[in-house]
């Protein structure tokens, strides 16, 4: 009886490591978390969070400080450059 419940233990973690690799997760740590805390628990926790999507920002990268400004700036809020003065050329952030 302990042979099938170790069998099917090691099935759930493959299981989780599965899933996690499908969604781009870290599948260590979800083997870690399988081994110390459940593979059920883990797997439940993988599949009802979500994976954040950043929003492409549109805008330009200042080469002084390297942050993100937009299209139409002249001064960059981050570094106080005045781009004008400078004549400065920008790199779009759609080329990275």
């Amino acid at each position: 009886m302990e042979v099938i419940f170790f069998v099917f233990y090691v099935l759930l973690i493959y299981v989780t490591c599965a899933a996690a690799e499908v969604r781009d997760r870290n599948v260590l740590l979800y083997f870690f978390g399988s081994v110390l805390f459940s593979p059920v628990i883990t797997l439940i926790h993988l599949l009802v969070t979500t994976t954040t999507i950043e929003a492409p920002i549109d805008g330009k990268i200042c080469p002084y400080c390297a942050e993100i400004v937009k299209h139409k700036a002249i001064i960059c809020k981050h570094c106080h450059i005045n781009f004008r003065a400078e004549g400065i050329s920008f790199i779009n952030k759609a080329d990275l």
